[in-house]
């Protein structure tokens, strides 16, 4: 979706560096797409606003990434991630 909208991603700056499609020891391409849905993550805002918790959220990401890369779900988990997933994202 970031690439078909325009904007430079990870993946696409990596194909361009890497001259290639295939990244990563699964050889996944970095022009497929998996897609998954997550719930929006309302429950712990204020509870006075009327949020709902119930809402899903369709992402696409690239392969490489698998179906549940890190920064998503960190949203989804509404939390931080710990010093030791931050080093493991680098």
């Amino acid at each position: 979706h970031l690439i078909d909208i325009g904007l430079t991603t990870p993946s696409s700056y990596l194909s361009i560096v890497l001259d290639e499609n295939n990244c990563g020891e699964d050889k996944a391409p970095w022009t497929t797409y998996t897609t998954y849905t997550t719930e929006n993550c309302d429950k712990e805002k204020d509870k006075s606003k009327s949020q709902s918790c119930d809402t899903l959220v369709v992402v696409n990401v690239p392969s490489p990434l698998g179906n549940t890369p890190h920064g998503y779900k960190y949203a989804c988990e509404c939390r931080t991630p710990n010093k030791q997933e931050s080093c493991d994202d680098r």
